[in-house]
């Protein structure tokens, strides 16, 4: 299970069993909807539609679609983290 923080609008848990991909990504603009920085929270995302964003830079996001939602986040070892993930979900 994956999980976030509180202060960036609200503590997120992702159960592996309900991720459906994940992808490297841009980050995109997108509107802010709700959350406690310009680097977390929830934001409407042109083309992929609600988002919930954990970021710490503007560099190297993964899009992880889950069957509860849209999450991009910005791990340290993007390349790292994504194969962990699809070992994780796809065994």
């Amino acid at each position: 299970m994956l999980k976030t923080t509180r202060l960036i609008g609200g503590e997120k848990r992702i159960p592996f069993e309900t991720v459906e991909s994940v992808e490297e990504t841009l980050i995109p603009w997108g509107v802010r909807l709700f959350g406690a920085s310009s680097h977390g929270g929830y934001y409407q995302i042109p083309g992929l539609g609600r988002a919930f964003l954990a970021i710490t830079n503007f560099n190297d996001g993964l899009l992880i679609k889950t069957r509860q939602g849209n999450f991009i986040i910005t791990p340290k070892d993007r390349a790292g983290f994504k194969k962990a993930m699809e070992t994780k979900v796809c065994p």
